[in-house]
C-alpha cells in the first residue's frame, strides 16, 4: 500500500491532474492558460505531483493492439494448509494477469485478467492452474462490457468508457503496422508519458521529425493514450473492494449505468457467470463502504443481491500492469 500524499492538494493541482487525465502530453504553456497561472508555477506543480508519487503519466496501449481481447475476472480459493499469499505471487507470473488480491468474501483471491481468445482462457482454466499448488476451486466472470474504468480516481470527471484498458471508442484503422520503432516508442512512453520529443529521438538514436510523426500517428491511430493514472491509496483512500450484482432480468444495462454514476466507483463490467455486475470502488475506510451500500446500492431498483470482496491486500495493480502489456503484441 502507498503511503497517504506527503501535502494537500489545492484547486490548482486538481485542475492539473484532471487535464493530465485527458491528455498527458498537454504543454505545460496551455496547462498555464487552463489553470490561469504561470508557466514555472504549473511546471514546479507538475514536477511535485509526479516525483511525490502522486500520478504517473504513461502511455497506455489499446488492447485491441495487443491482441488481449477477453477480459474476465477469476475467482479462487485455496485448500486448507496453503499459503493463499504463495498462490497469489504465481497467479502474477502470469503476465494477462493485471490484478491479483487477497480479499474476505466468498474467495480468498479476486483477479482481472486478459486473454487473446476464449481458447486461451479455457486452456488456462482446464490446465494451467492445474501447475498452481493448493487451489481449491475457481469461479470465472467474463466481461461482456467495460462500463466504467477510470484510471484517474478519485479525482478525474471521466465517465464511462473513458481513461479505460480496453478501449471501446477508438477503432485501430486497417492498414496500420507496427514496426520495432514503434514499440520501442510506446515502451519508452509507458515509463515516461511526458517524455519530450528531442530526448525520445535521441534514445531511439532516430531523428526529430520522424518521431513526432511517428508518435502522433501512434495517437491519432487509437493504438496508445498518454494519461495521468493514479493509486488510490495515495489519496487516503485506501479500503478498496469488489462488489458483485445480480439484478432483475432485463434490467443490466440501466443498473450498470446507474452505479458507474457514482464517483465512488471507478471500474463497472456488465458480465455473465454466477453474477451480472461486477464494480469497483475504493473508500478511506470501511464505514463509508457500509454507507454506500446502504444509501447507494441499494436505492437502485431492480438490484436482487450484492456480495462484497473487500481487498486486504493488493499483490498486482492493474497500475502495473501497464508497463508490462506492450509485451504482448506479436
Amino acid at each position: 500500500m502507498q503511503e497517504r500524499i506527503k501535502y494537500k492538494l489545492d484547486p490548482i493541482d486538481i485542475m492539473i491532474i484532471r487535464e493530465l487525465a485527458s491528455d498527458g502530453r498537454i504543454p505545460v504553456m496551455q496547462l498555464a492558460a487552463k489553470t490561469g497561472i504561470g508557466q514555472r508555477a504549473v511546471h514546479n506543480r507538475l514536477n511535485r505531483i509526479i516525483s511525490e508519487g502522486i500520478i504517473k503519466i504513461a502511455a497506455i496501449p489499446t488492447m485491441r493492439f495487443t491482441g488481449l481481447t477477453i477480459a474476465a475476472s477469476v475467482g479462487f480459493n485455496v485448500k486448507p494448509g496453503y499459503s493463499v499469499h504463495e498462490v497469489a505471487e504465481q497467479l502474477t507470473e502470469y503476465p494477462g494477469f493485471c490484478s491479483v488480491a487477497l480479499t474476505s468474501g466468498p474467495y480468498d483471491i479476486v483477479t482481472w485478467a486478459f486473454f487473446r481468445c476464449l481458447e486461451d482462457l479455457s486452456s488456462f482454466l482446464r490446465r494451467e492452474i492445474s501447475k498452481i499448488p493448493g487451489i481449491a476451486s475457481t469461479e470465472t466472470l467474463i466481461h461482456l462490457d467495460t462500463v466504467k474504468n477510470v484510471l484517474t480516481y478519485p479525482i478525474s470527471e471521466a465517465g464511462p468508457n473513458e481513461n479505460t484498458l480496453v478501449a471501446h471508442d477508438t477503432e485501430i484503422q486497417q492498414g496500420y503496422r507496427i514496426d520495432k520503432l514503434d514499440i520501442s516508442i510506446i515502451e519508452v512512453l509507458q515509463k515516461d508519458g511526458r517524455m519530450p520529443v528531442v530526448e525520445l529521438a535521441k534514445n531511439l538514436g532516430i531523428s526529430r521529425i520522424s518521431t513526432a510523426k511517428r508518435l502522433q500517428r501512434l495517437l491519432s491511430e487509437g493504438i496508445i493514450k498518454v494519461i495521468a493514472i493514479t493509486e488510490p491509496g495515495s489519496f487516503g483512500n485506501e479500503v478498496a473492494a469488489r462488489i458483485a450484482i445480480n439484478v432483475f432480468p432485463g434490467a443490466v444495462d440501466d443498473v450498470a449505468h446507474k452505479i458507474a454514476s457514482f464517483s465512488q466507483v471507478h471500474f463497472v463490467a456488465i458480465t455473465v457467470g454466477h453474477y451480472d455486475i461486477l464494480c469497483g470502488v475504493h473508500f478511506s475506510e470501511l464505514q463509508e463502504l457500509s454507507d454506500f451500500i446502504r444509501d447507494g446500492l441499494d436505492k437502485i431498483p431492480d438490484i436482487t443481491k450484492t456480495e462484497n470482496m473487500i481487498y486486504l491486500e493488493v499483490i498486482k495493480s492493474p497500475f502495473e500492469f501497464i508497463t508490462t502489456t506492450i509485451s504482448h503484441h506479436p
